[in-house]
């Protein structure tokens, strides 16, 4: 189910046809679950999870929660599969706040078996793998990171990825969101942006 998923996103992708759903969301909640579903893999291999938020992130924000879950998710499944042993931690940090709108920094950061240098320009190419052999142990479809380039440029964002073979990953990528007028939130079942 998952790999249709994938290559339905990415034809509606390449297609032109795959639309954002702006509305109201909590980045925090987005980053937390995230964490929960990641937890079951990285437990059964031993991997360490640690999430960073910064405390001045907003409670709530406008954009498509889920395709940002979807992003992470897929950031975070990776770094998890590409690490025997270690940690894989998350950050988010708000970089800038004007009263409209907010600027995000996520980052994914691994210690598992990095990237080789001759890999890190196209490994955000459809159907690229690290391991690119036919016998390769991790499997996927070498779609994922594909998918996040293409839904983190939608969003207004550049994915980024820094890497050191044998030490580890780290994909990161800044977003801008509007932010939710806080007198709306109380009382108001239409949350509104601020203006």
């Amino acid at each position: 189910l998952g790999v249709m998923e994938d290559i339905l996103d990415f034809s509606r992708l390449e297609a032109g046809r795959l639309r954002l759903t702006p509305q109201p969301f909590s980045p925090g909640e987005v980053l937390t679950e995230v964490m929960r579903q990641a937890s079951l893999l990285a437990d059964a291999r031993g991997v360490l999870m640690q999430l960073e938020v910064d405390p001045r992130i907003p409670a709530q924000v406008i954009g498509d929660g889920t395709r940002l879950q979807q992003v992470l998710s897929k950031l975070v499944g990776n770094a998890v599969k590409f690490t025997p042993e270690g940690s894989v931690r998350v950050r988010c940090h708000q970089l800038s706040v004007d009263g409209q709108r907010c600027l995000l920094r996520f980052e994914v950061v691994d210690t598992g078996i990095g990237i080789p240098p001759a890999a890190v320009e196209r490994i955000f190419h459809p159907f690229v793998q690290v391991d690119g052999e036919p016998t390769r142990r991790h499997g996927g479809t070498g779609l994922g990171l594909a998918l996040v380039k293409q839904l983190v440029e939608l969003m207004g964002g550049e994915v980024r990825v820094e890497s050191v073979l044998g030490s580890g990953s780290t994909f990161w990528f800044h977003l801008t969101f509007p932010l939710v007028d806080r007198s709306f939130v109380a009382g108001d079942p239409g949350f509104r942006k601020s203006e």
